[in-house]
């Protein structure tokens, strides 16, 4: 899932809502459970997915947001400045691993 953009998470995500309906409506449907269940399986592993990535974005802004502020003030320490830039750096690290 880590290739496929946010665009198609929530298309992916709407298509399997809409294919978990149609199962629960049908009268009569061969495999029905199974149907469901795998319908409801790859539901819950997008919204999963689509949270993290929401996290990871999170994490990453609020890194950001930290050097920018200690680099934009007139008297920073070195080690609280190199502190975030690091976890900044960490972070974009994971993000670049993931693609």
């Amino acid at each position: 899932m880590n290739e496929i953009d946010e665009e198609e998470l929530r298309m992916a995500l709407a298509e399997w809502k809409r294919w978990r309906n149609r199962v629960l409506q049908a009268e009569t449907m061969n495999r029905r459970e199974e149907r469901y269940t795998q319908a409801c399986t790859h539901i819950a592993a997008i919204e999963e997915e689509i949270e993290f990535r929401r996290a990871r974005m999170q994490r990453r802004r609020k890194a950001l947001y930290e050097v920018c502020r200690l680099a934009s003030g007139e008297c920073v320490s070195l080690a609280d400045f190199r502190a975030a830039r690091r976890e900044l750096d960490e972070i974009e690290e994971r993000i670049a691993r993931l693609r």
